[in-house]
């Protein structure tokens, strides 16, 4: 099992002596708890709000970071609520918006100023240069008020690293997926070919991984962490279902949204580690569910059991 003691303690040190550069009533730490409002969308958004009414012609930009801001939205609350990562007992928080929750992993402030960065970097690229030295202030500014440590990694068995790791490994399951295809299905009339694949494809996997996780009865590793738990919704470790559904997810993903295709990789590859690092499968399980998959969906395209081009085309 990692060990991050060293990198931890390393870590707490040089946060907290960051957050002593300046000092505790100085006109310096006034002005950071001032600036760092600007992370925050008490800020951005009459601004934002006010582009939108006087510019009728070019939204995209308003657009785009009003879909960023939910989706980070809800991805930065599950993580925080599931890490619950305390922040540093050294924190500054006289200034009331500076910390508007109690747990530190991530920094929101980090996420917006990031996103913000990138997008008005795309829009607004010649003030290119402001965004960058503003969104290194941002998080500065949480550095030097002792709201965040500088890297968010804890020390063994309850690390940092290990929770992330158990609320991604959710996202291989379909109490992730199926609310996302149902939104999908019902929002898109015209091509529905990529639901009904998936749903066929669950269907007929679910099937075969029953079977042969019950016959061959491989029991978990001893040392598994179940302690979030949709980890492992049975005893049985042979094949892995995380790593089955991550495989045709994939494939069919893939297929049908390709300007997506490294993202869906790189999200499956991340599953499939994610079930060895929790210790819930062991390296063969992953294996078997990866061959086991790719070998069936091979032979869907092949005889054209989806509902889509033939697999010769598709991969010529």
């Amino acid at each position: 099992m990692l060990n991050f003691s060293r990198l931890l303690d390393y870590d707490y040190k040089l946060s907290k002596s960051i957050s002593e550069w300046i000092g505790y009533d100085s006109v310096i730490r006034k002005v950071v708890q001032i600036f760092t409002v600007s992370g925050t969308f008490v800020f951005w958004a009459p601004i934002l709000l006010i582009y939108y009414f006087m510019n009728e012609t070019n939204r995209s930009a308003i657009y785009s970071i009003a879909f960023v801001t939910i989706i980070m939205l809800g991805i930065v609350y599950v993580i925080k609520h599931g890490v619950k990562r305390s922040r540093p007992e050294y924190k500054d928080t006289r200034l009331g918006v500076v910390a508007l929750d109690a747990w530190s992993f991530p920094s929101g402030h980090a996420t917006r100023a990031t996103y913000m960065v990138i997008l008005m970097s795309i829009y607004f690229p010649e003030w290119s240069i402001l965004w960058f030295i503003w969104g290194f202030l941002i998080c500065l500014s949480r550095l030097l008020l002792g709201v965040h440590y500088l890297t968010d990694i804890l020390a063994g068995y309850d690390s940092v690293i290990r929770k992330v790791v158990q609320i991604f490994t959710v996202s291989g399951t379909f109490v992730f997926w199926a609310p996302i295809l149902l939104i999908y299905y019902f929002m898109n009339e015209t091509n529905r070919s990529a639901i009904y694949s998936i749903a066929f494809v669950t269907i007929i996997m679910l099937g075969i991984v029953y079977v042969i996780k019950h016959g061959v009865k491989r029991s978990r590793p001893e040392y598994k962490d179940t302690r979030l738990g949709v980890v492992a919704l049975d005893a049985w470790s042979f094949p892995s279902g995380h790593a089955t559904r991550a495989t045709y997810m994939v494939i069919l993903m893939s297929i049908y949204f390709p300007e997506w295709s490294i993202l869906w990789f790189i999200w499956g590859f991340l599953i499939c580690l994610s079930r060895l690092l929790l210790g819930v499968h062991y390296l063969t399980d992953i294996l078997a569910g990866i061959i086991i998959t790719s070998t069936i969906i091979l032979v869907m395209f092949s005889i054209n059991w989806l509902p889509t081009a033939p697999f010769w085309n598709i991969i010529s």
